[in-house]
C-alpha cells in the first residue's frame, strides 16, 4: 500500500475558508486538573511537566484547529516519512486531543494506533483500532518494542530531554521502523520584526521556558540527534509559517491566516506561565498580551516562525 494514498488521506473537516471553526464536540473535562494563577486549567498528573493548559473548548479546540493548520502546511498529509507499507502498530506520543491518532486510524484500518499523553482529554474512540493511554513519555517506557512507526508532534513546550525520548523510541521500534517528529519553534524571523510585540512575545516565552528547563528552539537539532542515536535515512524539512496572511503566495497566505487565528486565540493561555517565568507580573502580562493581539489582528508584521518535520529509520 503506497504511503501517499490511504495513509495520508486528508480529512477536510477544518478546511473552512472563512476560518469559522465549529467546536468538535469532543472536548473532555479532566477530573484531576489544577487551576493555575491565570484561571486556566492545567494537567494534574506530573504537574509542571507541560507548560500549557488542557481545558476543554478554549485549549482543546485550539489544538484541533492547530492540527488543521499543520496538515495544511504538509499539503494534506498526516505522514511525511516514506513508508511503503501501512504500519501494523503505531504510537502517537503527546497525542493531545488525539485528533491525529484518530484520523490516522480511520484512514488505516490495518494499523493499531496507541496515543499517549499526560492529560486524558481524548474522546472515547469510536474507531476500534485506536486506543489512548495516560502516560509520561519522559519516564522509562514499559511498552513492548513492537512499533513500526512512532509519531511525535508539538513537544516544544513539553519535553525537557528530547534526546532521551528519541533513544526510547529507537529502542521500541522494530528493525526498519520509522520515527517522525513534527515540531515548531518559538522564534520569529523576517524583515523589520525586531521591535514588534509578536517578536518580543516569542523571545519572552523562550526565556520563560528556559527558566523551567525547556528549550523551545530545539527542533533545529533533531536530525543530528537522530543520527547520533543510530537512525538512518534521516531527512529534515523546515517550513516557514507566516504570523498572518501577509504573503502574496495564496497557499502561504492561507497558512498565515490559520496561524494568525491560532496565535490570537491561544496567546494568553499558551504564554501565561511562560511570561510569569520570564519575570512579568500578572498586570504586565495582561497588557502585553492585549497589545500583541492588536498587532496580530492588524497583520502588518511580516514575520514567520518555523515548523520542522524530521524523520529517520531504525536500521534493518
Amino acid at each position: 500500500m503506497a504511503a501517499d494514498q490511504t495513509m495520508n488521506a486528508f480529512s477536510p473537516t477544518f478546511a473552512d475558508e472563512e476560518l469559522i471553526r465549529e467546536p468538535t464536540g469532543s472536548s473532555i473535562y479532566e477530573p484531576d486538573h489544577v487551576v493555575g494563577e491565570s484561571g486556566r486549567r492545567y494537567h494534574g498528573y506530573k504537574e509542571g511537566s507541560y507548560l500549557l493548559p488542557n481545558d476543554e473548548q478554549a485549549e482543546q479546540d485550539r489544538l484541533d484547529f492547530q492540527h488543521a493548520m499543520m496538515t495544511l502546511i504538509l499539503g494534506g498529509k498526516l505522514v511525511m516519512a516514506p513508508i511503503v507499507e501501512t504500519p501494523k502498530k503505531v504510537m502517537d506520543v503527546a497525542t493531545g486531543t488525539g485528533i491525529w491518532a484518530l484520523e490516522f486510524a480511520r484512514a488505516n484500518p490495518g494499523s493499531y494506533v496507541v496515543g499517549t499523553d499526560l492529560s486524558k482529554i481524548q474522546p472515547q474512540p469510536e474507531v476500534p483500532n485506536c486506543h489512548f493511554e495516560k502516560d509520561d513519555c519522559e519516564e522509562d517506557w514499559l511498552w513492548d518494542p513492537t512499533f513500526d512507526y512512532i509519531h511525535i508532534r508539538q513537544i516544544v513546550t513539553g519535553i525537557r530531554d528530547p534526546k532521551r525520548l528519541f533513544q526510547q523510541v529507537y529502542d521500541h521500534l522494530v528493525p526498519g521502523g520509522w520515527i517522525e517528529i513534527q515540531d515548531g519553534t518559538m522564534e520569529l524571523d523576517g524583515e523589520g520584526v525586531e521591535d514588534s510585540h509578536i517578536r518580543k512575545w516569542f523571545d519572552y516565552c523562550a526565556a520563560g521556558a528556559t527558566a523551567k528547563g525547556f528549550d523551545v528552539r530545539k527542533a533545529k537539532h533533531y536530525d543530528s540527534w537522530l543520527k547520533n542515536i543510530g537512525f538512518t535515512e534521516i531527512q529534515a524539512h523546515r517550513f516557514e509559517v507566516p504570523c498572518s496572511p501577509w504573503p502574496r503566495n495564496l497557499q502561504a497566505a492561507r497558512i498565515g491566516a490559520y496561524q494568525q487565528r491560532n496565535m490570537h486565540d491561544g496567546l494568553r493561555g499558551v504564554s501565561y506561565l511562560l511570561l510569569r517565568n520570564a519575570g512579568m507580573s500578572p498586570e504586565e502580562i495582561e497588557d502585553f498580551v492585549q497589545a500583541t493581539k492588536v498587532e496580530l489582528r492588524e497583520g502588518k508584521v511580516k514575520g514567520y516562525s518555523y515548523f520542522y518535520v524530521v524523520y529517520g529509520r531504525k536500521p534493518l
